[in-house]
């Protein structure tokens, strides 16, 4: 059984690691992680490349962006969805 994890993001760095962190700490890790990712700043982009790196022993991490042009949260998690490989999607 594949669990993708599709976590949606704007501009909480410190939020989105300590949200990744803790899947990779837990017992049962998901498949893969998607952050999707409505047009952060470029702290944002760089958290989630230091986080592609330190915790790709973990699970593989996807980023799904899109610029940010008002609310369109909804668009971005079907691109997530579309994008993911799981059996299982969780959201967060």
């Amino acid at each position: 059984m594949k669990t993708s994890m599709i976590v949606a993001t704007y501009n909480r760095p410190r939020h989105l690691r300590l949200c990744i962190q803790s899947l990779a700490d837990s017992t049962i890790r998901p498949s893969e992680v998607l952050i999707a990712d409505d047009g952060s700043t470029p702290e944002t982009i760089d958290t989630i490349r230091d986080l592609k790196k330190s915790l790709d022993h973990a699970f593989p991490i996807i980023h799904v962006r899109q610029e940010h042009e008002g609310c369109r949260k909804q668009i971005l998690v079907n691109e997530a969805v579309r994008q993911s490989s799981g059996d299982y999607l969780i959201f967060t």
